[in-house]
């Protein structure tokens, strides 16, 4: 069972060697991707023997409210609280961006997570007890899909940071191996905005290009997302040959 929410994960996993490479070995894939392109993906692998399924984001999202604000923090912590025995840079700047933009409400709780913080990078019992905190918040969404399947193995696009959170943890209450792959980053098809011209994007050109993916438009401090994303491509054009000129 694969998870794949973005426009960057679709192309990783069915059109590249990775598909064609499972299938070969005897594997069968379920994929879970974004509800709103489902029948578009099926349409376009009809001819691959995969099953796809949606990610049921409307539940997940609806789960995600109910206690929000505990569960942000939580998923904070995990982010930074990793420990110093390893490069903790990233981690620091990621603290950096969330002082600046943390809202209001949410700012007196910063100091009580940055003590928490320190506790965590020091304490593999205190990430333990972070890791349980989280899969509290297992809501078996995708309960019936684990039964009617029954997979051997749940592949996320991600290490749980994005909504594959919650069918990897069911996958882990269920004892199923879980692993992820690095293919992120943040795309048009990303944070309810299906349909996104990814061949388009990502795909194969005929010249050299190079393509940057950034946020724009409006900062939503509650859910840490942009509501646009902009799309640069670049196409390399060589010279012209100089002129050559004979002796004088």
């Amino acid at each position: 069972m694969v998870c794949a929410d973005h426009g960057l994960a679709l192309v990783y996993f069915l059109q590249t060697d990775v598909l064609p490479t499972l299938l070969g070995a005897g594997s069968q894939m379920v994929l879970l991707t974004d509800d709103g392109i489902v029948d578009r993906v099926r349409d376009r692998f009809a001819h691959l023997p995969i099953v796809v399924e949606g990610m049921r984001l409307d539940q997940v999202r609806a789960y995600e409210r109910k206690s929000y604000d505990l569960q942000w923090w939580l998923g904070f912590l995990r982010r930074v609280g990793g420990s110093r025995r390893i490069n903790t840079r990233a981690m620091d700047s990621y603290v950096d961006q969330v002082i600046i933009e943390v809202s209001p409400l949410q700012l007196p709780v910063l100091p009580l997570a940055l003590a928490a913080r320190f506790f965590l990078r020091r304490s593999a019992r205190w990430r333990a007890a972070l890791v349980a905190a989280q899969r509290r918040f297992t809501p078996r969404i995708y309960q019936d899909l684990f039964e009617r399947h029954a997979p051997a193995l749940v592949v996320g696009s991600t290490p749980g940071w994005r909504q594959d959170r919650y069918l990897l943890r069911e996958a882990a209450a269920r004892g199923l191996p879980t692993a992820s792959v690095v293919v992120g980053w943040d795309n048009p098809s990303s944070y309810s905005l299906p349909g996104a011209p990814v061949q388009d994007i990502v795909g194969p050109t005929p010249n050299e290009v190079v393509t940057l993916i950034t946020c724009e438009g409006t900062f939503n401090t509650r859910t840490r997302e942009y509501d646009k994303r902009l799309i640069i491509r670049a196409e390399r054009v060589r010279p012209e040959p100089a002129a050559k000129t004979g002796s004088p």
